[in-house]
């Protein structure tokens, strides 16, 4: 039986780092067991658009063939999978204390503890290395050290790969995926978001991600801050985090070509980091915020949960005066707020952790897969 595929010869899909239109038959193939080496040269034509081979086999598998992204400037080497499958990319933002390596460490470990679960998929894979980099990179220090993660450093090469996770559906699970898809994670540095010249340069997915998952740092708000214990107040309150999601929003319109008074379809949740430390500005309240409530996650998420965290959050805003993210929110046609805590406790004066229990940091990704069309609701 033949491996060749036929597709849709004048369907082009988007390279996930940079944005370029391609067709995966006019891809070069190449090795990633010897570096540089090419198993196939880029073609050209309708047939070489309708005649895709699959990279599985013998052939492929010993060298882990990798189609290759044709921008010049790019050449990301792409999932083997990615002219079969739906591919979606998760942008994970934030300034620069935000805390997104610990994000990413926990909600990428309680995703592929609880895939089942909370999406119906039957089998979730890292491909590549990504188990490898996940695990030395984001789990190990978290997870078996309990320490501190240090701070992303600034890009100094385009290249910057992301953690690849293939999702296999079974017909029935409780999706609107029939088969498989991809999922995308990228981390940046946040002083790689601080300066728009530096986000195009290095992190040009973000105008072309699926949804951004926004971290914002409680720590930049001088209003929280004060009502914290003295131990937990950092030396010096930093520029807010508003301006980093607006310089995002700029980069969307630009990249774009959108006019400066369109709204952004992409879904974006703005979650305030370590929400830990909340209980404190919150202890005075009657009833503990849903955002501080642990959740029991089933297989089909609950809007009205949703609905009323992003109301909790807006109300929080507005009582310490932080209206100026709430208005940069109104740009986007599908935002909505949350709170999370990647470790449920502030490390010690040493950067280590007594305990690690995650506080709702599924709570952005699900409601983002729900607004793509990925899972359903109840």
């Amino acid at each position: 039986m033949s491996m060749l595929s036929l597709l849709k010869p004048f369907q082009q899909h988007t390279c996930p780092a940079c944005g370029a239109s391609f067709y995966p038959g006019e891809c070069a193939i190449y090795s990633t067991t010897m570096s540089g080496k090419v198993l196939e040269q880029p073609k050209q034509g309708l047939l070489s658009r309708l005649n895709v081979p699959p990279l599985v086999g013998a052939k492929y598998t010993y060298e882990h063939a990798r189609r290759c992204c044709p921008n010049p400037e790019c050449n990301y080497l792409f999932p083997y999978n990615i002219e079969r499958t739906r591919n979606y990319t998760i942008a994970i933002i934030g300034d620069v204390n935000a805390g997104k390596s610990h994000y990413i460490a926990s909600c990428i470990d309680q995703l592929t503890r609880h895939a089942q679960q909370v999406l119906g998929c039957s089998k979730i894979v890292g491909l590549d290395d990504t188990d490898e980099r996940f695990r030395e990179t984001f789990y190990t220090p978290i997870y078996v050290r309990k320490q501190q993660i240090l701070q992303t450093p600034q890009a100094k090469e385009k290249k910057n790969p992301p953690l690849v996770y293939e999702l296999t559906f079974a017909k029935g699970a409780a999706s609107h995926v029939d088969g498989t898809l991809n999922l995308l994670f990228y981390d940046a540095s946040g002083e790689d978001f601080a300066q728009t010249t530096r986000m195009v340069q290095y992190s040009p997915y973000v105008a072309f991600a699926s949804a951004i998952i926004f971290l914002v740092d409680p720590m930049t708000m001088p209003g929280i801050v004060n009502e914290l214990p003295s131990y937990l107040r950092p030396a010096q309150v930093r520029e807010s985090s508003t301006a980093v999601f607006n310089r995002v929003l700029q980069t969307f319109r630009s990249t774009r070509g959108l006019a400066q008074n369109a709204r952004i379809s992409t879904p974006v949740a703005i979650a305030l980091s370590k929400s830990d430390v909340l209980k404190y500005p919150l202890k005075r309240n009657r009833q503990t915020p849903r955002f501080l409530q642990y959740e029991n996650y089933t297989n089909a998420i609950d809007p009205t949960m949703y609905t009323d965290i992003d109301r909790e959050v807006r109300e929080l805003l507005q009582t310490y005066n932080e209206t100026a993210l709430l208005h940069a929110s109104e740009d986007y046609e599908n935002a909505s707020f949350f709170a999370l805590s990647a470790t449920g406790a502030s490390p010690d004066s040493t950067g280590h952790f007594g305990e690690v229990r995650p506080l709702r940091c599924l709570d952005p990704l699900l409601w983002a897969l729900w607004k793509i069309g990925i899972i359903q609701s109840v």
